[in-house]
């Protein structure tokens, strides 16, 4: 959440995007706090020209949520002291880089690479299915699908980290991904986790095909982080680490918690594992 100053936060939706420029103008050199959320179409000059630009050399904070403008571009050093970014920023760990969020979340993290200190993301690990409905044919999926996660810069100045994973039935790789993605946070003092297994498979139209058998993996979703690298993951500011939403019935669930006990120094004071039931509810802490 931004804090409330003298000088407004820029909030761009949908219907306020007409707005956002006149505002951005208004509040240029002042602003602090610029939130986008669900804004497919960004403001223009009335001609269809010039998309809206915002430039403000004070912003400290930018949450950033599902929003895919037809064209985005950060000034260079425009965001060189945002210190907080939010959203969640989204990523799904395999898939087309010009895909859905992954170009605006890595230019994003790009952008202030080397100012942000709190994080909010959210990783998604697609299962083959989901693949398929994003991909197409699995021909041209094999061609097009990629490790998205080596395009995410390295975050030295990251401390404080809010991640959400997402997975489904079909998965595999979750630790390496979250391997991968924390090898780029290595001045983390607290992570927080939030964990959400068998929730992603996606079936569009009644001709979908159909899951593969629980387990199988696909060509192109291969991990490519092995556990050499997993053991170099060290984390050794660590003082608070939570995982909350485990079932306790998922073996990704276990390797996840193995990488993250790894990962963690002697020198962690604090560890809670949270595990709910279907319905949500906590039943063992």
């Amino acid at each position: 959440m931004c804090r409330k100053r003298r000088t407004q936060g820029l909030v761009v939706t949908p219907r306020a995007a007409d707005r956002a420029r006149w505002l951005a103008r208004r509040g240029r050199g002042k602003l602090r706090c610029l939130s986008v959320r669900s804004c497919f179409l960004l403001a223009t000059d009335g001609d269809g020209g010039e998309v809206m630009t915002v430039s403000t050399p004070r912003i400290e904070a930018v949450c950033w949520y599902r929003s895919y403008p037809e064209q985005l571009t950060f000034r260079d050093g425009s965001l060189a002291h945002v210190r907080r970014l939010a959203g969640p920023l989204k990523i799904p760990t395999f898939g087309r880089w010009d895909q859905f969020d992954a170009p605006y979340t890595t230019q994003l993290l790009r952008s202030c690479a080397l100012a942000v200190d709190q994080l909010d993301m959210e990783l998604v690990v697609p299962d083959e299915m989901a693949l398929l409905n994003w991909l197409g044919d699995p021909a041209e999926a094999r061609a097009t699908c990629e490790d998205l996660i080596r395009h995410v810069p390295a975050l030295p100045y990251v401390r404080v980290l809010s991640l959400k994973i997402r997975w489904g039935f079909g998965g595999g790789g979750v630790a390496p991904r979250l391997a991968s993605f924390l090898s780029r946070t290595p001045s983390l003092t607290r992570l927080r986790i939030d964990a959400s297994p068998h929730c992603l498979t996606v079936y569009e139209g009644e001709e979908a095909a159909a899951p593969p058998p629980r387990g199988k993996q696909q060509q192109w979703k291969r991990s490519d982080v092995g556990a050499d690298e997993q053991s170099r993951v060290r984390l050794d500011g660590l003082r608070e680490m939570s995982v909350d939403g485990l079932k306790g019935t998922d073996s990704e669930e276990h390797r996840l918690v193995q990488l993250l006990l790894a990962s963690a120094p002697p020198s962690l004071e604090r560890m809670s594992l949270t595990f709910r039931d279907a319905r949500g509810g906590v039943h063992c802490r």
